[in-house]
């Protein structure tokens, strides 16, 4: 009943807007100062839009979907996030994403309360992976992560980070399925 879009009203940068799809209302700005936005996704409940923005650094970010908080930064300021890779947790408390820290270039999941009200998010990627998670395979569909429908795990693929081996004996990559909890 409802869509989030962007629009440039006035002042030659984007907004985050929602609106009725029937257009009985006028819309309602979301959020704006930002540069870039992509991918903005509702909550289970509807009571959240989470959605990937940049203003000095990529980030994702929730906000209510009434308009009557702020939103808030999800991702921790450093994350290089990965627009696509976020989702919500099926019953709507969680959202999981995929980002790299600024101290490693491998990517690894991360998970944070809808509202934000985590000081930081959980990292989730299990101690013992040392590859990527999540890299994109011909033979694998795009999405990185599942959560199964109790909420209660992130299922995820991840390689061992070992491609110039692997080149050099010409054998192929290893993909192995983890599971992590949510908290």
């Amino acid at each position: 009943s409802r869509v989030v879009f962007l629009a440039d009203p006035v002042n030659g940068q984007n907004e985050l807007f929602l609106a009725p799809i029937d257009g009985g209302q006028a819309p309602l700005q979301l959020a704006s100062g930002y540069t870039f936005y992509a991918d903005a996704k509702f909550s289970p409940d509807g009571e959240r839009v989470v959605f990937v923005a940049q203003s000095t650094q990529s980030g994702i970010y929730s906000v209510r979907a009434d308009g009557s908080e702020a939103p808030v930064k999800l991702s921790l300021d450093g994350d290089v996030v990965t627009e696509r890779y976020f989702d919500f947790s099926p019953d709507g408390h969680w959202v999981v994403y995929r980002a790299s820290t600024s101290t490693s270039d491998d990517f690894r999941l991360f998970a944070r309360p809808v509202d934000g009200s985590l000081a930081g998010p959980v990292t989730l990627t299990a101690p013992h992976v040392d590859g990527n998670v999540g890299r994109n395979h011909w033979f694998i569909s795009e999405w990185p992560f599942t959560i199964t429908p109790d909420s209660s795990r992130v299922l995820y693929r991840a390689d061992h980070g070992f491609e110039a081996i692997q080149e050099f004996l010409d054998i192929p990559e290893v993909l192995e399925l983890y599971s992590s909890p949510l908290p």
